[in-house]
């Protein structure tokens, strides 16, 4: 079975990740974003010829997913960890250690637990430990980590 992936117009990835997260446009030059389905995977613009040699051939995967539904911009994972902690200017959490535990275990938690916090709206966030991202979460009332075989009402 053939898996198609496709280059994506980039302006509404960026768009999202600029206005959403505070990603500089300068940062996300360096990236590029393929589709497959309705999932958004990025890779490194320093790979675009290899991908493209390889985007007609039988591919299960190429990238790292960073969205698994384009249109709703819901985010994979841990598909974020491709991108630089700093480069993330609002809608963030900074985790000390015993939440990157509970997070890893899909436990919730409320906003008031977390280090430091930068958010300007609810939906999903990123959250960061030691200047690294380890995932997102959704908030709404509380954060619930988007990790899929743990929470299915995040994704």
């Amino acid at each position: 079975m053939m898996f198609m992936f496709k280059f994506l117009e980039n302006k509404k990835i960026i768009n999202h990740l600029v206005s959403r997260y505070g990603f500089s446009k300068e940062y996300l030059d360096q990236f590029l974003f393929l589709f497959k389905h309705k999932s958004v995977f990025v890779i490194s613009k320093d790979k675009e010829e290899v991908i493209k040699k390889i985007l007609n051939k039988a591919v299960f995967n190429a990238g790292i997913e960073i969205f698994a539904d384009k249109k709703h911009f819901v985010p994979s994972s841990l598909g974020f960890s491709a991108f630089c902690a700093k480069e993330i200017k609002y809608n963030f959490v900074v985790l000390n250690r015993d939440l990157v535990v509970d997070f890893l275990k899909g436990k919730p938690f409320s906003l008031e637990q977390v280090v430091n916090r930068n958010i300007l709206s609810k939906g999903y966030i990123v959250c960061i430990y030691d200047n690294k991202i380890v995932g997102t979460c959704l908030y709404e009332d509380q954060l619930t980590p988007n990790i899929a075989f743990t929470n299915k009402k995040a994704k």
